[in-house]
């Protein structure tokens, strides 16, 4: 039974992986048209906000990951995102009173 649930468990997660990986995608798409469509001089400030927030969506498609936990558990460098290993950093420094 429990190996039946974490299956299922890690379908849940690999669709929602899925879902967030084509707003990343869009994510891209949207960068590139807004650099391509402001001509000359694109405007720094709405580039950086699109940036992050396809930082953000990254980070999102890869937290879930018990793999990518895992490693951050252990202290394995080789993540997929190395974003997501801040975002694990940061959320353990806020727990234990260090930010």
């Amino acid at each position: 039974m429990p190996f039946q649930t974490y299956q299922l468990a890690l379908d849940v997660i690999r669709k929602d992986r899925e879902e967030k990986m084509k707003a990343v995608a869009r994510q891209r798409k949207k960068i590139s048209l807004v650099v391509a469509n402001s001509g000359d001089t694109p405007n720094p400030h709405r580039i950086t906000e699109l940036k992050q927030h396809l930082e953000y969506l990254q980070v999102q498609a890869d937290i879930n990951n018990p793999r990518v936990k895992y490693s951050f558990d252990r202290g394995i460098c080789a993540m997929p995102h190395p974003s997501v290993g801040r975002w694990w950093w940061g959320r353990w420094c806020r727990r234990n009173g260090f930010r």
